[in-house]
């Protein structure tokens, strides 16, 4: 098996990226972006999604991207045949990426997300652990939350979405000081929409996608 890049679940519902450290440079503000193709992130639900909570990861992870340049088009894989594309990843959702009354309301314990990892470089395969998501989003709902559960299901999970992407884009596992690329987030904090990706680590992605 390969190694694995794994966001886990601490103490207080936080949730840890645990990677290896590496550095990566940055363009300097205001630098000219040049055109690259769009990233085709591809999606592979092993159990029945939310169409609701798709969309609205989708559109949450773009807009967590969006000051990266980096265009987004998105595929489920039942949909692809004989396509082909210049960037891909693909993304593999294992469990029930949604929220309902049989959702613990206490965090489970165990990975949230993983990228596969050869001789320190991270691969364009990820595993999100909708389960674990669920549990650890639940936990910090409030009541009022509740009522939107899809929408708030799948704002988590752009956040968990958007981190694995960067580290993918990157090649890296190297994390940023604080927002969406930070070692850890708390369940609270993938549900808070002020919780997004830092200039410094959009430039970082910039810089590997436009190389």
């Amino acid at each position: 098996m390969l190694p694995e890049v794994a966001l886990r679940v601490e103490t207080m519902f936080y949730a840890t990226f645990c990677a290896l450290a590496a550095l990566v440079g940055a363009l300097p503000l205001g630098a000219e972006t040049p055109i690259t193709p769009p990233l085709t992130v591809i999606l592979d639900f092993k159990q029945a999604e939310s169409n609701l909570v798709v969309e609205e990861m989708k559109r949450a992870t773009e807009e967590l991207l969006s000051g990266s340049g980096v265009q987004l088009t998105w595929r489920m894989r039942s949909e692809i045949g004989s396509e082909t594309f210049a960037e891909l990843v693909l993304v593999t959702f294992r469990g029930t990426c949604s929220i309902d009354a049989a959702t613990p309301r206490t965090a489970v314990s165990g990975p949230l997300a993983s990228v596969h990892v050869v001789d320190d470089r991270v691969l364009p395969f990820a595993d999100v652990y909708c389960d674990q998501v669920a549990s650890v989003t639940r936990a910090a709902m409030t009541r009022a939350d509740l009522w939107n559960a899809d929408q708030e299901m799948g704002r988590a999970l752009a956040k968990v979405l958007a981190h694995e992407l960067m580290h993918m884009i990157t090649k890296s596992a190297v994390h940023g000081a604080a927002g969406v690329a930070k070692a850890a987030l708390s369940g609270r904090q993938l549900l808070d929409q002020g919780t997004t990706m830092e200039p410094d680590d959009l430039d970082r992605i910039r810089e590997e996608a436009f190389r």
